[in-house]
């Protein structure tokens, strides 16, 4: 009780207490979300005014939306009606599918309800960016980035353009901000964990293909870099293990488009490929592993026209 008596009165008497972390997140977080909610706010009545559909509605998000309705009419994923196509990220594909069904007649309210969706999206995003930040930088840090992203046009307005960027942010902020805890809890880390992981990483790749190796090289590294007490055994069981669930949830994916079009990637991604202007006069192709490892190469390296 005395010392109870003791520490209630050290509080009372104005001596300074350590600040932590969670002192910043609690003291940062009204303001971000006065904020992050206002622009969401001002997004969803931009968006039911219909003003970004004759500014910034991106030519491919109609892609999109045309297939999503012929999906939802059962004409299977197909732009013309006449051939299947393979020229979109799954994920968002899926979700747009539902949204398309529920109004098939309807030409506007489907893509104002998507467009909604990626407003949303782009709040969790700006939430997320402050949690991965918070803990490496300090709130400081993290809520001027967490700003910078609801408010800079180039952030604040992506979403707008009808495509899978939103989705894609959101996922892979999701696995970074799950990858930043590792190297403090290796004590702690489960296979549950480890398969969550690499779901998420499988998720963020069902969201736009390229986020495989970029997803993947941040699992690797973080896996990997591990303190040195941690054995080199157990790291690369651990990445193993989340490698292999990913494999596992995007394998679907990527036989179905090999199956149907004798390659792995969107026919869309072969055909900017072979674009000189873009990636230069170069060989491309993923058909077989030594193809695809020379395409990396080029990607990595080549000169960019």
């Amino acid at each position: 009780m005395m010392a109870r008596s003791r520490k209630t009165k050290a509080g009372l008497s104005g001596e300074p207490r350590p600040q932590t972390a969670g002192d910043g997140r609690r003291r940062s977080l009204p303001g971000l979300w006065v904020v992050g909610l206002s622009v969401a706010t001002l997004k969803l009545v931009f968006v039911w005014l219909g003003l970004p559909e004759k500014t910034l509605l991106s030519d491919d998000a109609y892609y999109y939306f045309t297939i999503a309705h012929n999906i939802g009419q059962g004409a299977g994923p197909t732009f013309d009606g006449l051939a299947i196509t393979n020229g979109f990220h799954p994920l968002w594909q899926i979700i747009l599918v539902p949204v398309f069904a529920l109004f098939p007649a309807d030409l506007w309210t489907p893509i104002r309800i998507a467009l909604s969706l990626t407003a949303a999206l782009d709040l969790l995003s700006g939430w997320l960016i402050f949690r991965v930040l918070v803990s490496a930088c300090g709130p400081v840090p993290a809520r001027i980035a967490a700003l910078a992203w609801f408010v800079l046009p180039p952030t604040c307005l992506l979403g707008l353009r009808g495509m899978e960027s939103s989705l894609a942010t959101a996922l892979l902020l999701a696995l970074a901000l799950r990858l930043g805890g590792y190297g403090r809890l290796e004590g702690h880390i489960t296979y549950r964990g480890l398969i969550g992981t690499g779901a998420l990483l499988a998720l963020a790749g069902w969201a736009r293909t390229d986020n495989l190796p970029l997803g993947g090289s941040a699992v690797a590294a973080a896996l990997l870099l591990m303190p040195a007490a941690v054995p080199w055994g157990r790291r690369l069981l651990w990445l193993a293990v989340c490698a292999g669930t990913a494999a596992l949830a995007i394998a679907p994916w990527l036989a179905w488009n090999y199956l149907n079009f004798g390659d792995f990637v969107q026919v869309s991604g072969q055909v900017k490929l072979q674009v000189g202007e873009l990636f230069g006069h170069l060989p491309w192709g993923w058909a077989t592993p030594a193809r695809a490892f020379i395409t990396v190469l080029n990607l990595l390296f080549a000169p960019q026209y």
